[in-house]
């Protein structure tokens, strides 16, 4: 049976708070949780949708007592790069094209400020799903453990972390895998938030702890699933496109 793993991306000071209160108060109706990507300093006008909500911290800590996983979204979710990622090719980025300096620097920084809040930060999520090989070479630096990202059907372990793999931007369960759905929140209705939490239902919805204690499987390779995920991913792509023309 496959199990997903919630992701919910943009999270920060002036997303768009009732939705966010919303929707996680119907994940922890139904006992579900999910990973948070928090933005350290947002800087993207696209994210910022109102005034900073003052108990916006204060709930994330309640949120991650209640087993919520707390993880570092880039650093200030401005694209200021374009450098070759390892997921996409080359692309705009936070993070990929850029110097050692230049990343250590972002990540140290957004780091230390989501420590400075209290948390204890080990996994990381980049904006736009944009990272390189020097960023995973920082991350190791700095203690990170976990990547919530890449190709595959179950996590995986690469140049010293453990992958959890994303794949789809709505639940969408196959027959096997273990991976992350990932959500962003701003611009949908309660309706759709309904919806969508309708959707996880039907699925087996586990939560960040239980996905690192995953193991890839022995008896298949891991660049055969990943193969594998990727052709699924850019197959429901191309149908997705066929439909909107």
């Amino acid at each position: 049976m496959v199990k997903l793993i919630v992701r919910i991306d943009d999270v920060h000071e002036r997303m768009n708070w009732d939705n966010f209160q919303f929707f996680t108060d119907l994940l922890l109706k139904r006992d579900m949780t999910a990973i948070l990507g928090v933005v350290p300093k947002c800087e993207d006008p696209k994210l910022i949708v109102s005034e900073p909500a003052e108990e916006f911290w204060s709930h994330i800590a309640s949120l991650e007592s209640a087993g919520f996983k707390i993880s570092q979204h880039g650093f200030r979710h401005v694209y200021d790069s374009n450098g070759d990622t390892m997921l996409l090719g080359n692309t705009r980025s936070e993070f990929a094209g850029l110097s050692y300096e230049m990343q250590m620097n972002r990540l140290s920084y957004g780091k230390r400020l989501l420590e400075e809040k209290g948390f204890s930060i080990d996994t990381f999520m980049a904006p736009g799903h944009s990272f390189d090989l020097t960023t995973v070479n920082c991350l190791k630096e700095l203690g990170f453990k976990y990547i919530t990202d890449g190709y595959n059907l179950w996590p995986f372990s690469l140049h010293g972390l453990k992958f959890i793999p994303q794949l789809f931007s709505s639940p969408h369960g196959l027959s096997f895998g273990v991976y992350t759905t990932c959500l962003h929140l701003n611009s949908l209705s309660f309706q759709q938030m309904e919806l969508l939490v309708r959707q996880l239902d039907r699925y087996k919805v586990i939560s960040f702890q239980e996905a690192a204690s995953e193991a890839h499987p022995r008896y298949i390779s891991q660049n055969i699933s990943q193969f594998i995920s990727r052709s699924i991913v850019y197959g429901f792509r191309g149908l997705r496109s066929l439909i909107k023309k």
